[in-house]
């Protein structure tokens, strides 16, 4: 079974130090929900935790928190559950004391964990997240940047044929992007985010990224078995 996106959506964090950011959307026929949350202070002491729910009361998997740290402190990291609770109008959070923005979506199609990136920090207009090889074709990989805006909309792409789901940040602020691409031959890949950076080494970006495994298909009879099952049928 391939893997679909069903729905996506995203919030800005709130001006200053926050409780974070939440989203909303539709993910009826998800079976995989991943959101990312992308934090930073302008201080130099440590990030607190991030704390992943929703409104459907799911449990949350943490993938590993990375981090970036020169004058000011930014970190990104994903979380995810499968066989959610799913709804309209289902509601996604991700809680600190930091500031938190989010970005998160739901997927069809999905069988596993596959594994994470080792994470991959930069000072500069270009960051990845570090190589990952999916065990297998069809995969699901996410990308995740965080970064900081200091005035007007963010402006960021990424290689690799992934498609940005979400990026935005209100000003002064952490920016979350949140991308994705379902890998249809699996192979190594470190895909390229490439952004604006308004305020130099002082406040480094940071990406992380992990992968989903499919559902195997159904698997239709062949003929030899087919007839075979013709046959037992009709004695019956």
């Amino acid at each position: 079974m391939a893997i679909a996106l069903i729905n996506s959506s995203g919030k800005i964090a709130a001006s200053g130090p926050s409780s974070g950011s939440n989203c909303t959307f539709n993910a009826t026929g998800s079976n995989l929900v991943v959101s990312g949350g992308a934090q930073g202070n302008f201080e130099s002491g440590a990030l607190a935790a991030i704390t992943p729910s929703d409104s459907l009361t799911n449990t949350w998997t943490s993938l590993t928190k990375r981090e970036g740290f020169t004058s000011w402190r930014s970190a990104a990291q994903l979380f995810y559950v499968l066989s959610p609770s799913v709804g309209s109008g289902q509601t996604f959070n991700v809680s600190s004391s930091d500031n938190t923005a989010i970005g998160a979506a739901g997927f069809s199609g999905v069988a596993a964990f596959g594994a994470e990136s080792a994470g991959g920090t930069s000072a500069g207009t270009t960051t990845q997240p570090g190589s990952l090889t999916p065990s297998e074709d069809g995969c699901l990989l996410i990308a995740f940047l965080c970064y900081c805006r200091n005035t007007g909309d963010p402006t960021v792409t990424i290689d690799n044929s992934f498609t940005i789901l979400y990026q935005g940040a209100s000003n002064g602020q952490y920016v979350a992007c949140f991308a994705y691409k379902v890998q249809t031959t699996a192979a190594a890949i470190n895909p390229t985010w490439t952004h604006d950076n308004d305020f130099g080494s002082s406040v480094p970006s940071v990406s992380t990224m992990a992968y989903w495994t499919p559902a195997a298909s159904a698997t239709l009879p062949g003929p030899r078995n087919y007839r075979q099952a013709v046959k037992r049928a009709s004695f019956y």
